[in-house]
């Protein structure tokens, strides 16, 4: 195989592996959600949503929205350290991302601020500050 063709070879398999709009493949039904040991799901209209909530009762209400590449985890240290403070803390996985369900739906950030949204009317909540991490950023603008 000459040099040429190589490099043709590798841009088709490169334009080839970025071709799913989905970031992951994974099927998470009932059975996958009942493997998981943490956290709570809130069942909305594109699909069941994973997230963790804290200091429950306390009015100041601090909602953590990751970037597009890493789930809520990326959070976990400033989410406990609030959470010590006794602020009520909510992270969340968007879809396609973490244990929320990946809906067949083109990945938009207004996507997921529908999703944020929904989950904050889910919980009754209607006074929160948000923090975005990258495209959480974008999200929560």
């Amino acid at each position: 195989m000459n040099l040429k063709n190589l490099f043709s070879l590798i841009i088709i398999s490169f334009f080839f592996s970025c071709s799913n709009p989905n970031y992951e493949n994974v099927l998470k039904d009932d059975s996958f959600r009942k493997t998981i040991n943490s956290g709570n799901f809130a069942e909305l209209s594109n699909g069941f949503t994973y997230y963790n909530i804290d200091n429950r009762f306390n009015e100041n209400t601090l909602v953590f929205i990751h970037g597009f590449s890493v789930p809520s985890y990326i959070w976990e240290k400033t989410y406990n350290s609030a959470k010590e403070k006794g602020f009520k803390v909510i992270k969340l996985d968007l879809y396609g991302r973490g244990f929320s369900d990946n809906p067949d739906l083109d990945y938009t950030d207004e996507l997921f601020a529908n999703q944020v949204i929904e989950l904050l009317q889910e919980l009754q909540i209607t006074n929160a500050t948000f923090l975005g991490l990258s495209n959480g950023g974008r999200v929560i603008s």
